[in-house]
């Protein structure tokens, strides 16, 4: 993770204690494993399951991005990773 300070990482690592660390190790291993993958990281979902409207999205590597994205976006990104 890029930015351990940020609020959410904060307030989930109150919740379940070392969180980041566990998420760091799982990846760390799937990228040690050599299976073909993607991880998504979604900033914050917005609109409803009603809600059918995609929007332009932008790939990049890390943990940079911010902003929102609807939850057709979301899983029209997933399909394209697989």
């Amino acid at each position: 993770m890029e930015r351990p300070w940020q609020f959410f990482a904060v307030f989930l690592n109150t919740i379940v204690p070392n969180i980041y660390h566990w998420k760091a190790k799982a990846e760390n291993h799937l990228r040690r494993s050599g299976l073909n993958y993607a991880i998504v990281r979604p900033p914050g979902l917005v609109g409803d399951e009603k809600d059918f409207k995609a929007t332009e999205y932008s790939i990049d590597q890390g943990d940079r991005i911010s902003g929102r994205i609807t939850r057709c976006t979301l899983g029209n990104v997933i399909r394209d990773t697989i």
